[in-house]
């Protein structure tokens, strides 16, 4: 049974069910931006597990996912599957996370934070000057409730981590110097 993907094109689905490797097929062959807006054509199809491992890895792929799909749509996706992590050892956290990330004013409360001081810095000055933007380093403390998955070795970077959050939860947001 023949699927569609985002440019209406025919994509086959062996036993007429969408599964993880179909969608990592076809984010293939479109590119990894193209990634969010698969996930979300066939997100209804997709069993549970492969819902938690298509968006570790749609997220991880994608240049800026919250720039390919809203972000109320990542955050209903991310509730609707849990907690989660790609690595199988780390659960959710029973305690506030400290987090930090780097961004222009009006996207420092995003949903894409690290625990890595150094690499959200490193982020704040990637951006700075771009566009006539001013970035900063901020750093809040997360409730648990609003930690939506953690992400580990993210850019290939031994002991980098992701948290991704629900912005609901920020509060007390400080901008720090870089």
């Amino acid at each position: 049974m023949p699927g569609m993907n985002h440019k209406g094109q025919s994509v086959k689905v062996e036993g007429g069910k969408v599964d993880l490797d179909t969608l990592l097929t076809e984010m293939t062959r479109q590119g990894r931006n193209a990634g969010p807006l698969l996930l979300n054509k066939y997100w209804p199809e997709l069993s549970i597990d492969d819902k938690k491992a298509a968006l570790l890895e749609v997220w991880l792929m994608a240049e800026f996912p919250t720039q390919a799909m809203p972000w109320q749509i990542w955050l209903h996706y991310f509730k609707q599957v849990g907690f989660i992590s790609d690595d199988p050892n780390i659960e959710k956290p029973l305690q506030p996370l400290t987090i930090y990330r780097g961004a222009v004013k009006h996207k420092r409360k995003g949903m894409s934070w690290t625990q890595d001081k150094e690499l959200a810095a490193w982020f704040a000055s990637r951006f700075n000057g771009v566009n006539n933007n001013k970035c900063f380093l901020y750093t809040t403390d997360i409730e648990p409730d609003y930690i939506l998955a953690i992400i580990t070795g993210v850019n290939g970077r031994e002991g980098e981590t992701e948290v991704i959050i629900d912005p609901e939860g920020l509060q007390n947001i400080k901008r720090l110097e870089l």
